[in-house]
């Protein structure tokens, strides 16, 4: 994809997007997908919280994709939810602003 930016045939950000490995600790965030570092709490862009669950047993963060805790073998429940902060107006492109 690098070599097509570099003959003019895409941009370096398209070569980017599509080249873009997730090693390095960035997510996207669960309502506006823009990229979130892995320990962000919440989305500096919409504000939505990124609690990606916690174990019920030993409170170590967990993976929103595990099923079990690793640490300590106790089942992983996900709520799923993820809600904008308190006193933070929601946002999105079907409202106005």
């Amino acid at each position: 994809a690098i070599e097509k930016a570099r003959r003019g045939e895409t941009t370096f950000e398209e070569a980017a997007r599509v080249t873009h490995s997730d090693s390095g600790g960035t997510h996207a965030c669960p309502a506006c997908e823009r990229r979130v570092e892995s320990d962000m709490v919440v989305c500096p862009w919409c504000a939505v919280t990124l609690d990606r669950g916690h174990c019920q047993n030993c409170a170590r963060q967990l993976d929103p994709d595990w099923k079990v805790c690793p640490w300590c073998r106790t089942q992983a429940e996900h709520t799923g939810a993820h809600h904008p902060l308190e006193g933070m107006p929601p946002s999105g492109p079907d409202l106005p602003l």
